[in-house]
């Protein structure tokens, strides 16, 4: 769920614009209304200065510094209880932590955000404190880009992803080129160079905090909730945001509900024709199933007709058969015939028969040839017996 649920709303749409800042030198405005003087400078061409401070603060890289500690051999839970003792003893705008795991290690990265004392002369203690570098990494991260240049109104930033680490300076000094920089994180010279320009950067800001996971937001910003809600001092002035909050959490749970109801109901609806495809398809396969115990009954059928009707030829052509049988080479026809050459010859010549051979020797005795022939069969082609052929 992100903040475009509420914002497909123009009013709701402005209404988030107008309570969002910027924080470089001085507090400026996104969004400027008619009327209102804006900045003409190439960096902060669009943006006004504000007097008071806005609900939502956007902070330029320089007024906080960022670090990357590993905690080996330790498990989570003894983790958080480090990093919260580490946030009791800071005083002011509270730092920012994302934990990352490290396998390697066998235990985890912390990214640590802290914000410089000198922000607080220019934010109030309930203000909820987005770093740009961390919006920035959810738009890179979701578009897969590993580095970036980018005109903001703090000057030109480079943006970095390496080793599963962000990285970000400012170009100045000894970090005059991207060059320089990505030798310093370790990426290549010749990487893909994602380029934004002042223009593009202020839609860019107000679109990632719209369309990023509240998830995803909450885990990016600096928000006390101690100074946030006094619990002494909770009258009517509070109330009525907090109404307000409790009516948008209801309307949204409502909607889900409902939602989810019109989904449930839709299953019911299709559940009956889903029994009955599914019926249809078990007697498919009861009916494909008996088709193929069939067919391959009539396939043995079949070939067994084409044995005796091959027997039924041979025995016409002059043999008298004493035996034949079915082995693992084909079928033995046994017995004597005037001719055993006469009638391999035509047992060959049938079309059913891909091979036909003696097996064993010929003997002769009283003008017969007694003999034993291998019969090979062709199962793809029907046997043609002699009273087939004088039929026809």
């Amino acid at each position: 769920m992100n903040l475009k649920l509420i914002t497909q709303n123009k009013k709701l749409s402005l209404l988030l614009q107008n309570n969002i800042a910027y924080l470089d030198n001085e507090l400026y405005g996104l969004f400027a209304n008619e009327g209102q003087d804006v900045e003409t400078s190439s960096q902060l061409r669009g943006l006004y200065k504000l007097d008071t401070p806005k609900p939502i603060i956007i902070v330029a890289k320089k007024h906080y510094s960022e670090s990357w500690k590993t905690y080996s051999a330790i498990s989570l839970k003894e983790l958080k209880q480090i990093l919260k003792l580490q946030h009791s003893k800071v005083e002011g705008a509270k730092p920012i932590q994302r934990i990352i795991t490290n396998k390697e290690q066998d235990g985890f990265d912390v990214h640590t955000i802290v914000f410089h004392e000198l922000i607080q002369n220019f934010i109030s203690a309930k203000a909820v404190l987005l770093p740009e570098t961390e919006l920035l990494a959810n738009f890179f991260n979701l578009n897969k880009k590993s580095v970036a240049e980018v005109e903001t109104p703090a000057g030109t930033l480079f943006w970095a992803h390496s080793g599963g680490k962000t990285f970000s300076a400012y170009k100045k000094g000894l970090l005059s080129n991207i060059s320089n920089f990505l030798q310093g994180v370790g990426l290549p010279e010749n990487a893909d160079v994602y380029s934004i320009n002042a223009e593009q950067y202020t839609a860019l800001l107000f679109e990632l905090i719209e369309t990023t996971t509240l998830d995803k937001l909450l885990a990016i910003a600096s928000i006390n909730f101690t100074n946030a809600i006094n619990k002494n001092k909770l009258h009517q002035l509070y109330l009525a945001p907090l109404l307000v909050a409790t009516i948008f959490s209801v309307s949204v749970s409502g909607y889900f509900y409902m939602s989810k109801s019109m989904l449930l109901n839709d299953i019911s609806d299709n559940r009956a024709e889903a029994m009955a495809l599914m019926e249809s398809k078990r007697k498919i396969d009861t009916i494909e199933s008996t088709l193929s115990s069939v067919n391959s009954t009539f396939k043995e059928v079949e070939n067994t007709h084409q044995i005796w009707a091959l027997v039924y030829k041979v025995i016409n052509d002059g043999m008298e058969v004493s035996r034949f049988k079915r082995t693992e080479k084909g079928v033995e026809l046994t017995g004597r015939a005037e001719k055993a050459s006469f009638i391999l010859g035509e047992l060959n010549k049938m079309p059913s028969v891909s091979g036909a051979t003696f097996s064993g020797d010929i003997r002769k005795s009283r003008g017969m040839d007694s003999f034993t022939i291998l019969l090979q069969f062709d199962t793809t082609k029907h046997v043609v017996s002699s009273r087939e052929k004088n039929e026809s």
